[in-house]
């Protein structure tokens, strides 16, 4: 009988030591001594569901020190063992932005965006759709820019026109016949930062509508 690496070692339906939720979402579970961080981080987040109700927290630390794992096994715990004090089941978002010397917020935004997910935001809108009287009411609920509201409404309806919408949501830039075709009086950005921001924001508002919390 040949024996093969993980029974040697006594992995048990694993076929290495390493610990990485990115190839395995499972290992996100584990958390290894550090009892005190980890009441202390948990503490930290419930408390901002609270106030400002969206938590925010850096991590930081040398390469190889467990940043990467500390993210992913706050957010396992937040989906399987949500807090209290957090209104709505968390949509967890892992993000690895590309940061070059002369980045902009548009191509953070984009990144944000993508991360996200059209499926995710999409999905959202058919829920409020479906559970709404009058959904264009709803949608000036989220925000009070008009031209975010359309792009929803466009996006929710899916194919061509949806597509077009999402593309505006991330800030790409359509042409003036495109702008035309989502009824969008301009491009996303083109007036400031805040534009990126209120959509960001219109997306939170989206998911906290249908019972998520975006994280």
């Amino acid at each position: 009988m040949v024996m093969e690496f993980k029974n040697w070692f006594c992995l048990k339906d694993r076929e290495s030591f390493t610990i990485d939720p990115k190839i395995n979402p499972a290992d996100a579970r584990f958390y290894f001594g550090r009892a005190q961080l980890d009441d202390r981080m948990k503490n930290q987040i419930k408390r901002a569901f609270i106030d400002p109700q969206v938590p925010k927290m850096m991590v930081w630390g040398p390469y190889g020190c467990g940043k990467t794992q500390t993210l992913y096994y706050l957010a396992y715990w937040m989906e399987h063992q949500k807090p209290a004090s957090c209104k709505g089941n968390p949509h967890t978002v892992h993000l690895e932005i590309e940061v070059r010397s002369k980045s902009t917020a548009a191509e953070w935004h984009l990144q944000n965006m993508e991360a996200l997910g059209m499926a995710a935001v999409q999905g959202w809108l058919k829920d409020l759709f479906s559970k709404s009287a009058d959904f264009e009411k709803e949608l000036s609920k989220l925000t009070t820019d008009p031209n975010i509201a359309q792009a929803f409404s466009h996006l929710r309806g899916g194919g061509d026109l949806g597509f077009g919408a999402w593309r505006w949501i991330t800030g790409q830039n359509l042409s003036s016949k495109e702008l035309q075709e989502i009824k969008v009086t301009r491009n996303l950005g083109s007036v400031g930062v805040g534009d990126l921001v209120a959509a960001l924001q219109a997306c939170g508002a989206l998911a906290a509508a249908v019972g998520q919390r975006l994280v």
